[in-house]
């Protein structure tokens, strides 16, 4: 390369130099400033779980149980429930296998579906939640592969989608069309001088309230992964939405003016210690050492909190209802109906006063043959009607919802 051609190319890297630089400075400048918002003061309900072990024999405290089964056809097959809101009367259920939302009425009758996986308007590339925007009855769809919020009407027509302007693990409407977004300690410093786990944001996707700060740089060198819960981080009860996060103990209620405390539970000394947070290699220490507990799933209706929970370290979960008439608190590692059987279900929804949960076409067909094989006593009338609904399904079957009510305890 000759003296000319040379000072030339070194001209062109100084140049492309100060380029780049211009550039990360002008997006550095653009960074958002979010200002910290307050959370409301409130009386908070302390519940404390108990962590035995054990599978207490529930059936003094089951009040009422049907079982509805989804029917099943070419629009309607089911691969997985991921989460089921009843709204109206109709039960709306998200698959993230097939990317769909599927509705049927309370007897299990299939009405439609939304299944638009595209690049268009009012397609996606994959679902990853769902909600009702119960104060517009609209359907809000997140799409967290190409970035869209998606809304159709409760019929399943196509209203509208907003770009989400950074990463999150988790959405909810709250009212005038807006959202709340969890971020679950994801990378937002390119957009944000400081981070935040909980935004609001307003129908045009500006940010209105920002809470719990973090910073995503503590979590990298070693790589720190943080769970989101299988159902989401958001609840509704009495057309309310409520906050809940694996690694806070804290219940919030969403109200338009903020988050307000509602719950908070006590594991004994064993929560997560957040004070971890900004300490980057004890953090990876104690989150791989997982002797903590963190909170797996939440639901409410007017009598009861219905929640799960499990240790860090360990694969086993708890499930427990708490009494809001009482204060009791009920808990084990699963539940049975009289001595031998086993109380099926994963809780997933509440409808009223109806808890619901899923069951799997393989748990009652294997359940039925315990029946048969006189491993399983069938006098109990829970029994009775799990023994009907299992003689009429195969394992191709969508799986079952069974709704039950609970007595005060």
């Amino acid at each position: 390369m000759d003296i000319k051609n040379n000072n030339n190319y070194q001209w062109k890297q100084v140049i492309l130099t100060f380029t780049i630089f211009g550039i990360l400075m002008v997006n550095c400048s653009r960074k958002k400033n979010i200002e910290k918002s307050n959370i409301i003061e409130s009386q908070i309900t302390i519940i404390k779980p108990s962590f035995e072990f054990i599978q207490p024999n529930i059936s003094t405290i089951i009040d009422t149980v049907k079982f509805v089964k989804l029917e099943l056809s070419e629009k309607s097959i089911i691969g997985n429930i991921n989460k089921v809101v009843i709204y109206n009367d109709l039960i709306y259920i998200l698959d993230n296998q097939t990317y769909s939302i599927f509705v049927f009425n309370l007897e299990g009758k299939f009405i439609f579906k939304i299944s638009k996986v595209g690049n268009g308007p009012g397609e996606y590339k994959r679902l990853d939640f769902f909600d009702i925007d119960n104060k517009n009855d609209q359907i809000v769809l997140t799409d967290l592969l190409g970035y869209w919020i998606l809304r159709y009407d409760l019929i399943g027509n196509y209203i509208s989608r907003k770009k989400i302007p950074f990463w999150l693990e988790g959405v909810a409407p709250v009212s005038e069309k807006g959202y709340i977004v969890y971020a679950n300690y994801r990378d937002n410093k390119r957009i944000f001088e400081q981070e935040y786990n909980i935004l609001y944001l307003d129908s045009t996707m500006k940010i209105t309230k920002a809470y719990f700060p973090y910073n995503s740089s503590d979590f990298y060198n070693p790589r720190i992964l943080f769970s989101t819960p299988q159902y989401g981080s958001f609840y509704t009860y009495n057309k309310k939405r409520y906050f809940f996060s694996p690694y806070k103990t804290q219940v919030y209620q969403v109200a338009d003016e903020g988050l307000i405390p509602k719950y908070s539970f006590d594991f004994d000394g064993k929560n997560f210690n957040e004070e971890y947070l900004d300490q980057k290699t004890r953090l990876k220490d104690y989150m791989d050492f997982g002797d903590f507990y963190k909170l797996g799933n939440i639901l409410e209706n007017d009598n009861f909190v219905i929640f799960s929970f499990y240790e860090e370290s360990t694969p086993i979960g708890h499930f427990g209802y708490y009494s809001k008439n009482s204060g009791t608190t009920i808990c084990g590692a699963g539940f049975t109906m009289g001595e031998n059987d086993f109380f099926h279900g994963s809780n997933i929804a509440t409808y009223g006063s109806w808890i619901v949960a899923v069951i799997q076409p393989e748990d009652l067909l294997s359940w039925e043959n315990d029946i048969d094989d006189h491993k399983t006593s069938p006098e109990n009338n829970y029994i009775k009607l799990k023994k009907n609904i299992a003689d009429h399904v195969t394992l191709e079957d969508n799986p079952i919802l069974m709704f039950y009510k609970l007595k005060s305890f």
